[in-house]
């Protein structure tokens, strides 16, 4: 069952996926249950220093939120296409040693 009716019936929204009101992202598997909201109203897609499309903004935040990085650290990304993945590591996290 979509998760979106899942949710109207037990809370007695109605969902409607064409004109949202509300975003709620959740990822389940064997070993968790991620539940996420959007903070802002403009897509991450769309920062100003993404100038490119490739991948997702929102994807390269989650991937660079998951890296857990620390101060002195050094990102390397061999394959990095658009480099949206270690942009965003820099803006985030104010890194200066990207390669």
């Amino acid at each position: 069952m979509q998760m979106a009716v899942l949710i109207s019936r037990t809370l007695g929204w109605r969902a409607d996926p064409r004109n949202p009101q509300h975003e709620i992202n959740i990822h389940l598997n064997d070993h968790r249950l991620v539940v996420g909201i959007p903070l802002t109203a403009q897509p991450l897609s769309l920062r100003h220093y993404v100038q490119h499309q490739g991948l997702r903004g929102t994807v390269a935040s989650i991937m660079v939120g998951i890296l857990e990085l620390q101060g002195g650290e050094i990102i390397l990304d061999p394959l990095c296409g658009t480099a949206t993945i270690v942009i965003e590591a820099a803006v985030t996290h104010k890194v200066d040693n990207l390669f």
